[in-house]
C-alpha cells in the first residue's frame, strides 16, 4: 500500500478552471496559480487529478529522483502528429536506442567544429543587411538557425527551401492549442481544414526531409553528418532504420533544432533594443574580447557576458516554456502521494519567474549569471532535465553565443515599434508579432570580413 504522508495539504482547485483557459493565456494564469497557492496546487477531475509543481526541489524528484515512474505527457503525444516517433517524442526503451543513435553527432568535438559554420552563416547574412533598412528580428532569427542546422547537422543546403518550411512550421505550431484541446484526436483524420491546413503542412517537411535522404544516397558518400549516420546506422538486430523511422529522428532534430534557438536570438536583441545600458555593456565586452574581428571556437570561453545575457534571455523566455508527465504508477513527489495516471505539469517560464529563486524577476538583468548559474538545479531549466535533457543543449548555447556576438559586434538592431512584443506560448514561446528594427552600422570601416 502507498503510504508517503501529504503533508502539508496540496490546495485543490476544480478541473474546469484549468480546463476554461485560453492557451495563450496559460503562461500568466499558472504563474498567479503559483503565487496565490503555492509550490504545488491539484486541480481535480472525475477521473483523475493533475498537479502544477513550481519547486526546485519537487521537479528534482519529477526529472531525476523517480523519473522511471512518469512518461511524457499529452503535448508531447499530440506532437507525434508532426514529429512521428522520433527522439522527442519517443517512451522508453525506444528513446534511450534513439539517443544512443543521435548522440555521437552531439559529441563535444563534433559541435566544436560546428563553430565556423556557426559564424560564417552570421556573416553572410548580417553582411545582406543593408545600413538603415528594416528587418523581421523573428524571420532573420528563423532563417539563420535553419541555414546553420542543416549545414552543420545534415550537410544540406535548404535556403531555396527556406519560406516552405517556415511557412510549414508556422501552420503546424498554430494548429498546436485546438490539437492539445480534449478529444481533439478525434478530428484527426476527418478532413476539416483546421486538419487540412495541418497535413498539408507535414506533406511539406516530409518532402524536403525526404528529399534530402535521396540526395544522401545519391551521393554515395558517408560524410559524418546526422543524416548520414542514421541512414547507415543499425539496431541490435543488425536491420537499419527505415525510412519513416529516419524522416521522424531527422524531422525532430531539423524543427527543434532550429525552432527554439531562433527564437532566443530574436528575444535577445528584442530586449537589447529595449535596454540600451545592457546593449552598451555587451558592445564593450565584445570591443575587449573580440576588437575588430568575428568569434571564433576559442573565444566562446571569453564570451562571459554574452553567455549571461543568452542564459536571462533564455530566463525570461524559455524556448520550451511547459511540460508534463504522466504517472505510471503510484509515486510521490516529495512528500505529496501522485496515483498511477495522474498528471504533472511544469512550467520553465513560471519557475524562471519565481521570486523566491529570482529576484525582481520581471527585470532583464544579465548579471544574475555573471557570476554563474543558480544553487537550485531546478531553478533554472531551459532545456529540460533528467534522461529528457535535451540533446542538442551544447549546440544550443554554442549557436545563440556565437551568433548574437557576431550580430551585434557589427551591428545594432534599432527597435522601431514602441509598443511591447508579448510572447505567443504554443509549442515554443514565439513572439506573438514581428520584431522589426532598423539595421544601423557599428563602425563598418573596422570590420573584418
Amino acid at each position: 500500500m502507498f503510504a508517503v504522508p501529504q503533508s502539508p495539504p496540496i490546495p485543490t482547485l476544480s478541473g474546469t478552471i484549468f480546463l476554461r483557459q485560453p492557451f495563450a493565456s496559460m503562461p500568466a494564469f499558472l504563474r498567479g496559480i503559483s503565487q496565490q497557492y503555492g509550490p504545488i496546487v491539484r486541480f481535480r477531475y472525475p477521473w483523475r487529478s493533475m498537479y502544477f509543481v513550481d519547486d526546485a526541489a519537487m521537479l528534482q524528484d519529477v526529472f531525476i529522483n523517480n523519473a522511471a515512474d512518469f512518461k511524457k505527457g499529452r503535448g508531447t503525444e499530440r506532437l507525434s502528429r508532426l514529429l512521428g516517433n522520433g527522439l522527442l517524442t519517443a517512451a522508453q526503451p525506444e528513446h534511450l536506442q534513439h539517443r544512443r543513435l543521435v548522440q555521437p553527432v552531439f559529441h563535444k568535438k563534433r559541435i566544436d567544429a560546428c563553430a565556423e559554420v556557426m559564424v560564417e552563416a552570421t556573416r553572410r547574412r548580417v553582411d545582406a543587411w543593408t545600413p538603415g533598412a528594416t528587418i523581421e528580428i523573428d524571420r532573420e532569427a528563423m532563417a539563420l538557425a535553419l541555414e546553420i542546422v542543416a549545414t552543420a547537422l545534415f550537410g544540406s543546403n535548404l535556403t531555396d527551401d527556406m519560406a516552405k518550411i517556415g511557412h510549414a512550421l508556422d501552420v503546424s505550431i498554430a494548429t498546436f492549442p485546438f490539437a492539445m484541446l480534449p478529444f481533439s484526436q478525434i478530428f484527426d483524420e476527418i478532413p476539416i481544414p483546421i486538419t487540412r491546413r495541418f497535413n498539408a503542412a507535414r506533406d511539406t517537411l516530409d518532402g524536403i526531409v525526404y528529399r534530402m535522404m535521396a540526395e544522401h544516397r545519391a551521393s554515395g558518400r558517408d560524410t559524418g553528418d546526422l543524416l548520414s549516420m542514421l541512414m547507415a546506422s543499425c539496431d541490435d538486430g543488425d536491420a537499419g532504420m527505415n525510412d519513416k523511422q529516419i524522416r521522424d529522428e531527422a524531422l525532430t532534430i531539423l524543427l527543434a533544432g532550429h525552432e527554439t534557438t531562433a527564437n532566443a536570438i530574436a528575444w535577445t536583441f528584442y530586449l537589447l533594443g529595449r535596454h540600451p545600458e545592457i546593449e552598451a555593456r555587451l558592445h564593450a565586452h565584445l570591443d575587449t574580447v573580440l576588437g575588430d574581428r568575428d568569434p571564433t571556437l576559442d573565444d566562446v570561453p571569453k564570451l562571459e557576458y554574452v553567455r549571461a545575457l543568452f542564459a536571462e534571455v533564455m530566463r525570461m523566455y524559455p524556448p520550451a516554456w511547459i511540460t508534463a508527465r504522466r504517472a505510471l504508477v503510484d509515486t510521490h513527489v516529495e512528500a505529496y502521494p501522485i496515483a498511477k495516471d495522474d498528471i504533472v505539469i511544469v512550467s520553465q517560464f513560471v519557475t524562471h519567474h519565481n521570486a523566491r529563486y529570482w529576484p525582481d524577476p520581471d527585470r532583464f538583468d544579465p548579471e544574475r549569471f555573471v557570476s554563474g548559474m543558480p544553487d537550485e538545479k531546478f531553478a533554472y531549466f531551459p532545456f529540460g532535465g533528467g534522461n529528457r535533457l535535451c540533446i542538442g543543449e551544447r549546440f544550443a548555447w554554442m549557436e545563440g553565443m556565437l551568433a548574437i556576438a557576431t550580430i551585434a559586434r557589427r551591428v545594432r538592431l534599432v527597435p522601431l515599434d514602441t509598443e511591447p512584443v508579448a510572447a505567443n506560448p504554443s509549442v515554443t514561446f514565439r513572439p506573438s508579432t514581428r520584431i522589426r528594427a532598423r539595421v544601423e552600422s557599428r563602425d563598418r570601416a573596422h570590420v573584418q570580413v
